[in-house]
């Protein structure tokens, strides 16, 4: 949610964000961390701020 905050803020919009669950694994995953790489993977350089930065 925090994003979506950050997001909107950016553009100037002052809509309410509303907090969704996702059901079954797949929410389960998200909520927990289960979704992200393990082992080896390229990571980008560019982080939240920079971009939300240069596109708003």
């Amino acid at each position: 949610m925090d994003l979506a905050r950050r997001v909107l803020r950016a553009r100037g919009s002052r809509r309410l964000v509303l907090p969704v669950r996702m059901p079954g694994s797949a929410g389960r995953g998200m909520a927990t961390g289960a979704l992200l790489p393990t082992g080896e993977f390229r990571r980008g350089e560019q982080d939240f701020a920079s971009w939300l930065a240069e596109t708003a």
